[in-house]
């Protein structure tokens, strides 16, 4: 089943015959699904906001970007010329054709190309908002697992366990107290960094960087591990009793002030200023950020002009409201709500905070337990490199149906390697064989993929990306049909990755083109 997108236009459009099976789908191909006319007045933002610019002839932009900087007290005339430019490369996205005949010099277009050729090539302001968000990734990961380790020793000396725990109030309350204004910190750290990075960086590698939050979260657990292992001799001091454990839950303070005093080096969000009306301080900003004041007045301009579009966007109802009262958003809130509940849900978490203590109730020895998490730790990170990659070959939902079975299976297997006879090495090696197999499939599917997910299934008056057209119509499918269609891919996966055979998918979606509003002829002025 497919859905066909019925957005009225003002003239009638023509798609040429390309071969492509989704442009030139006939009727037969789909069953139309009909849409309410707030509906397609929904899928009209969501196409305004997938380039606010688009149909604007160069003239028009140039007129537009000179307003704004003169608007916005950028009276210099290389300040003005920027903006004029920058708002035509702007529209045109990635595309340098009429560059040229834009007016960009020569040093201006080796710029730009090099944008495209060398992405990771930036200025060395931007590499340090790159370094800071990921030793705030690190911060999150490394306040999990010193926990980790620490517990083997605290526990005995606060005198935990056994009937004297079940019957003793615990009264620790400073530990309790910091870890308490830990997870506090926590929460606007994720919430904010993320964000932050975003909105400071230019699309070319803004995808990669939110992909990176999870990885470099991943190396912060690794770290966490390593600091644990490196203070266990660590011996007691006159006075200092437990010293090794206290160091491991301390040491995680360290990424944590490095951040504290690089951020004072780093520039504000230009989207906070211009939230807050200061167009001109985003705007230098933005030229701190960027290697010419062209890229600085595109990206400015281009994300004023997607403020004021989602500023001016309203459906007739609140956007909170509207997550349970449209069909399409209440279905991407359940799918992310899911994805992101069974990330804390799958058993990361045991396995993070209690690693050491699996493996010592395992066999092992502290040191070996130790050992054991931190080789648990650089599997995390190391298979959380290749889903970068994988995450947009392979996919979201292949990663996500290849990787669940797999981890339930390894924790199953984890397990029932309990039930091995105690002090045997078959016992010792299955438990670590099942929780390193979690890891392998734990760390390039459900451990970044919530993240992405998230951030994409939404429409784009409350998000935006570049894939959300096509989950628009993923999402406006009813739950009922999209379970059928999951079950009816199983014989499908079987017939042609197990037995082989040359068969070919069924479509539940097709793809039609969307034209929101006639814009006039777009020519070059």
């Amino acid at each position: 089943m497919a859905i066909h997108l019925e957005v009225p236009t003002s003239k009638p459009t023509h798609t040429e015959d390309t071969g492509n099976p989704r442009t030139n789908s006939t009727p037969t191909h789909r069953a139309s699904i009909a849409v309410s006319a707030a509906e397609r007045a929904r899928r009209h933002l969501n196409a305004r906001l997938a380039n606010p610019l688009e149909g604007y002839t160069y003239s028009e932009l140039q007129k537009m970007g000179r307003a704004y900087a003169l608007d916005n007290a950028l009276t210099d005339e290389d300040d003005v010329r920027a903006m004029e430019i920058g708002a035509c490369l702007a529209r045109d996205g990635t595309s340098l054709r009429h560059a040229r005949r834009l007016g960009v010099s020569d040093e201006e277009m080796a710029v730009l190309e090099r944008e495209l050729s060398h992405r990771w090539s930036q200025p060395r302001l931007l590499y340090l908002v790159i370094v800071m968000c990921s030793i705030c990734a690190a911060v999150q990961g490394m306040d999990e697992t010193v926990v980790n380790g620490a517990q083997l020793f605290y526990a005995a000396q606060f005198g935990i366990g056994g009937d004297e725990y079940r019957s003793t109030w615990l009264t620790w309350w400073h530990m309790f107290l910091a870890r308490f204004a830990l997870g506090l910190g926590i929460g606007p750290k994720s919430a904010t960094v993320p964000i932050y990075a975003a909105e400071c960086t230019p699309p070319t590698i803004r995808g990669a960087l939110v992909m990176q939050w999870q990885m470099w979260t991943a190396f912060g657990i690794m770290l966490g591990y390593a600091a644990d292992l490196a203070f266990y001799s660590v011996a007691d001091r006159p006075g200092i009793v437990g010293l090794n454990w206290r160091l491991m839950l301390g040491s995680a303070m360290l990424p944590a002030v490095i951040v504290c005093c690089v951020v004072f080096l780093c520039p504000e969000s230009p989207r906070y200023y211009m939230s807050r009306g200061r167009h001109a301080s985003a705007y230098r900003t933005m030229c701190a950020l960027r290697f010419s004041k062209i890229q600085a007045a595109r990206d400015t301009f281009y994300m004023a002009e997607l403020l004021r579009a989602e500023e001016n966007m309203k459906i007739g109802q609140s956007k909170i409201k509207e997550l349970w009262t449209v069909p399409r958003n209440r279905r991407a809130m359940v799918a992310s709500e899911i994805v992101m509940f069974m990330q804390q849900f799958c058993g990361i978490n045991v396995i993070a905070y209690y690693s050491t203590a699996i493996f010592s109730l395992s066999g092992f020895t502290p040191r070996s337990s130790l050992t054991a998490s931190l080789g648990f730790g650089i599997i995390n990170f190391v298979f959380a490199l290749p889903a970068i990659h994988t995450i947009d070959t392979f996919g979201r939902r292949n990663l996500l149906l290849t990787t669940f079975p797999l981890m339930a299976l390894s924790l199953l297997f984890t397990g029932f390697s309990f039930w091995i006879p105690p002090n045997t090495d078959a016992r010792v090696a299955c438990i670590a064989l099942g929780i390193y197999l979690f890891g392998v499939v734990y760390s390039p599917g459900e451990g970044p993929v919530p993240f992405t997910y998230s951030a994409e299934a939404y429409p784009l008056y409350e998000t935006k990306g570049k894939t959300l057209e096509e989950l628009d119509q993923i999402f406006s499918v009813p739950t009922r049909v999209h379970a059928a269609y999951g079950l009816r891919q199983i014989p499908y996966f079987f017939k042609r990755y197990i037995f082989r055979r040359d068969v070919q998918p069924e479509r539940l979606y097709d793809m039609e083109e969307i034209v929101p509003r006639d814009l006039g002829e777009t020519k070059l002025v």
